[in-house]
């Protein structure tokens, strides 16, 4: 339709028109109206859009939640979820995605330090177990020395 009007315009420039004219300021006036009318339009629809990945993003991640909390999914399973739907739904940088994803780093900051302390768990009990077999050897050395000596009584 804009365009239309834009060709009836150029019609009458052609036809001697001046640009203040009755006809000519008409249409300016009707293309500004419907160019407004169109973006009024496009952010309405757009606002609607990002309503609606917002309110399937809420209700995907309550339901990933409820399937959290009844042991349906593992803690692993519930952030990978997590981060699929951040990436599928929510702006970047938007609140929710900087939620996500503040979510999503204490998890993996988590896994971390359970995976050292399990880490350090090891080390430890191999420490252990090694100091344990150390000091058995050095008790059966000194056995074995003692017993190569022989007894020292009077001869």
């Amino acid at each position: 339709m804009m365009d239309r009007v834009h060709e009836l315009a150029e019609e009458f420039r052609a036809q001697g028109y001046e640009e203040n004219s009755d006809e000519i300021q008409e249409l300016q006036t009707l293309w500004w109206g419907y160019a407004e009318e169109r973006e009024k339009i496009q952010t309405e629809s757009s606002e609607k859009a990002a309503a609606a990945k917002q309110e399937a993003y809420e209700a995907e991640l309550a339901d990933l939640q409820y399937f959290l909390d009844m042991d349906i999914i593992s803690e692993q399973q519930y952030y990978e979820e997590l981060a699929r739907l951040r990436d599928q739904y929510l702006e970047e940088n938007s609140d929710a995605w900087r939620q996500a994803n503040v979510q999503l780093h204490n998890y993996l900051e988590q896994c971390r330090q359970e995976e050292l302390d399990a880490a350090q768990q090891a080390y430890d009990a191999q420490l252990e177990s090694l100091k344990a077999a150390y000091e058995a050897q050095v008790s059966a050395l000194k056995e074995s020395l003692e017993e190569e000596s022989g007894p020292k009584g009077p001869l």
